[in-house]
């Protein structure tokens, strides 16, 4: 229940914010659950989630997890950089593009498929 609650939370939140999300989970009634899975966690934050994380390492990190739990959407957002860079060719799309384009092929390749699909 608390993984469909936070993945239906993901789609519709504006932006990703554990106090947000927190929130949400005491208005469901899922709180309780969500802090003790926190308590018996073993594992450690990724390196891109640490506060001294470059905000560049966030956002990377982020589109891997994304990518991850979404992966149309995040090939959905390849196609629409494509599409933005062809018409303005500026730096601002060419990072975006090259940056998503990155995460898809990271996830590829770590899910064993072929990189260029």
């Amino acid at each position: 229940m608390l993984r469909a609650a936070l993945l239906h939370w993901s789609d519709a939140a504006e932006a990703l914010d554990s106090s947000a999300l927190m929130n949400h989970l005491t208005r469901i009634g899922l709180a309780m659950e969500a802090t003790e899975l926190i308590a018996r966690a073993r594992t450690t934050l990724p390196a891109c989630a640490a506060p001294e994380a470059m905000p560049a390492d966030a956002l990377a990190g982020w589109w891997h997890i994304f990518g991850q739990m979404h992966r149309g959407r995040l090939e959905d957002e390849v196609a629409q950089a494509r599409r933005a860079f062809a018409e303005r060719a500026e730096p601002a799309t060419e990072r975006r593009l090259v940056r998503l384009s990155a995460a898809l092929r990271d996830l590829n390749r770590e899910l064993g498929e072929d990189a260029e699909a």
